[in-house]
């Protein structure tokens, strides 16, 4: 185990903030900014970065994991655009209400995101349509995908969703983090303070404990799968990067309260919301020593 505190301060220059203006550097993703209501340009490097133009809006969104396109609610519409080169805007569907839980396959070919219903829109870089899932009514409270089919996590068990119905394949009791990797979903359990794996899901799902209390979990709220580590965020301020088997690698202690892991391009994830106008993205950065940094948000929206 390595313990870890890790909070780079972004633009620790002391006039940087007054000189944000003529501020240049490479792009290094995308976020939609929840004060903002749009997703926004992170420029320079970790370390010494803040949020720049706004290259579209939206009532709510999500950048995909490879970072080139994003689903946003424009309206009563669920709409899809494509970021960088790629301009392209499809409307995906109707939303009924605001954007609830959104969550994108491995390869962000596919997208599902809950809107009065959980509903799942595919072939996103070639033909996007919508995907025929079965009426589910719970609560989701975490949602992943996999081919046609939706993973919910909803207060007491884990659901899989697909054009031919809904079924139970996992107990659990507030599941507030899924992420899938090849035929094995994690769920992230708060109330129960444990990681579980429940392999072979969509067959002859087997759950497994993966991580609880033992290793520091006190309530976990994110998991992600990186290459061979899964990550998790937790309630109690601090990351966890375990083996897929569970074995615990390093420890970071952060010092603000983390509730996602998205991934939204290459060794990013994001942590957080801007919950209010002085917050700052938490973004995570992965590596040989991985980094926590925030980036502030002072900048114009038209620099």
């Amino acid at each position: 185990m390595i313990p870890t505190r890790l909070s780079v301060a972004a633009l620790a220059l002391a006039g940087a903030l007054g000189a944000q203006q003529t501020f240049t550097g490479p792009i290094s993703g995308l976020v939609f900014d929840e004060q903002a209501k749009a997703i926004r340009e992170i420029a320079g490097v970790p370390g010494a970065a803040y949020l720049r133009s706004a290259v579209a809006v939206g009532e709510e969104g999500s950048i995909s994991p490879d970072g080139r396109l994003a689903v946003v609610r424009e309206g009563s519409e669920i709409v899809l655009l494509g970021l960088g080169s790629n301009s392209n805007r499809s409307v995906l569907g109707a939303a009924s209400e605001a954007l609830g839980e959104i969550a994108w396959s491995a390869d962000s070919g596919s997208v599902a995101v809950e809107s009065g219903s959980i509903q799942l829109f595919v072939n996103l870089k070639s033909a996007p349509e919508a995907a025929r899932l079965a009426a589910f009514e719970g609560d989701a409270m975490s949602l992943a995908v996999s081919g046609r089919s939706v993973a919910a996590g909803v207060k007491g068990g884990i659901f899989l969703i697909d054009a031919e119905g809904a079924r139970q394949i996992a107990n659990a009791g507030d599941p507030e983090g899924l992420a899938i990797s090849g035929s094995t979903l994690y769920v992230a359990d708060k109330a129960r303070k444990e990681v579980i794996a429940v392999r072979n899901f969509a067959t002859a799902a087997e759950a497994a404990l993966i991580a609880n209390e033992s290793l520091g979990l006190e309530g976990p709220v994110a998991v992600a799968v990186d290459g061979v580590a899964l990550l998790v965020a937790d309630s109690s301020r601090k990351l966890l990067q375990l083996s897929l088997s569970g074995e615990l690698q390093r420890t970071i202690a952060l010092d603000f309260d983390p509730f996602r892991l998205e991934l939204f391009g290459r060794n990013l994830y994001r942590l957080d919301a801007r919950r209010s106008a002085n917050d700052s993205v938490q973004i995570l950065q992965i590596g040989p020593e991985p980094a926590v940094y925030f980036v502030p948000a002072e900048g114009s929206l038209e620099d």
